[in-house]
């Protein structure tokens, strides 16, 4: 039986011993790949922080590329405008110079005015009999 006990005793210490040794191995190994996993992320992180770098370099960019194009595009707006202005200027001149010459020609004989007048009402009269039969 002291064979038995002994055979027993050295066989939990073997045991322990194999339990012993795999948890340390498990542990070195959990321990590397810890190692491994954080330095996995490390470079993810870096390479994401690149990454939002460059986006925000691009979006930088065609940030200037608008506001280049828009303030292009006011310059633009601002010489029509002027030019819109200036032939406008000069249509109402002419009008005025026109109206003025018309004033002028009734003054010195109205007749022809008048006569025009009345063709031009008589005309408006014709359309707008033509048109109210035209809706019976």
């Amino acid at each position: 039986m002291a064979t038995i006990d002994k055979n027993l005793d050295e066989a939990k210490n073997a045991a322990k011993s194999a339990i012993k040794s795999a948890s340390t191995e498990v542990s070195a190994r959990a321990s590397k790949t810890a190692d491994r996993v954080s330095e996995a992320v490390s470079e993810i992180d870096d390479d994401l922080e690149g990454r939002f770098a460059e986006l925000r370099e691009q979006v930088a960019a065609i940030r200037d590329q608008l506001e280049e194009f828009a303030a292009e595009r006011l310059e633009d707006v601002k010489d029509v405008a002027a030019e819109t202005l200036h032939q406008g200027g000069r249509a109402v001149r002419a009008a005025g110079r026109q109206a003025s010459a018309v004033g002028v020609a009734v003054r010195n004989d109205p007749l022809p005015a008048i006569v025009g007048l009345g063709v031009i009402a008589l005309l408006t009269a014709l359309v707008i009999g033509r048109n109210a039969e035209g809706r019976r």
